[in-house]
């Protein structure tokens, strides 16, 4: 009866070890570098071309500096949640006409790797989306 309950127990606990190691969390500091927008689609409409020159360098202590329309935006990003799979960028001194407004959003971290990351907006009144690109 012992054995049974060994190849029982063998059986339903090494699948579930071995899907657990599919479950990805983001790392604390997987947006620390320097990134270029190479997508930005509003409601369906590219205008990546609008968001052409614009740098974003995102620092481990939750600062972040945007270079675009021929200014620097002094910025902070933070996680959400616990998976690091939302994230929050709050934009400051920022004219809320300018495009680089659109990037003040929660946003949903969709795909990521050491060189991509792309996003889906959450609280917006826009449904957006948008890729970086590491430059460095």
């Amino acid at each position: 009866m012992k054995k049974y309950l060994i190849l029982f127990i063998a059986f339903i606990i090494i699948p579930i070890i071995n899907s657990c190691g599919d479950i990805e969390f983001i790392n604390d500091n997987s947006l620390v570098g320097t990134w270029r927008i190479t997508s930005f689609v509003m409601d369906g409409y590219d205008i990546t071309d609008q968001f052409s020159g614009c740098i974003i360098t995102c620092k481990d202590d939750g600062t972040m500096i945007v270079l675009g329309d021929g200014k620097t935006y002094y910025c902070n990003w933070e996680w959400n949640d616990v998976s690091h799979s939302e994230c929050y960028i709050q934009l400051h001194n920022c004219d809320q006409q300018l495009i680089i407004w659109q990037l003040q959003n929660v946003w949903n971290i969709t795909d990521h790797n050491e060189n991509i990351c792309s996003f889906d907006s959450k609280a917006s009144m826009h449904h957006n989306s948008m890729f970086w690109t590491r430059t460095e």
